[in-house]
């Protein structure tokens, strides 16, 4: 989400949970998909992260990486 995207929709958030205004008024008002403000003004929204899901744990990959260059130090290629 951009950030002028995440500007209104946390102008209408705040304006539905001071109840300035109804959550179809201001998603209507700040151009913001109804039913994405309503997930965020009741809570139903968590912390969201982009990208792949990791397969190896910090520890796991940082002993892949450490046997890579050991084996690259020695002449294998990676393949």
């Amino acid at each position: 989400m951009q950030s002028r995207e995440k500007t209104q929709l946390q102008r209408a958030v705040s304006a539905a949970r001071q109840h300035k205004m109804k959550i179809r008024v201001a998603a209507r008002e700040f151009n913001v998909p109804r039913s994405t403000l309503s997930d965020h003004v009741h809570g139903r929204v968590g912390e969201t992260r982009t990208g792949l899901v990791s397969l190896l744990n910090k520890e796991e990959e940082g002993a892949l990486v450490s046997y890579r260059l050991f084996m690259a130090d020695r002449g294998f290629r990676m393949t």
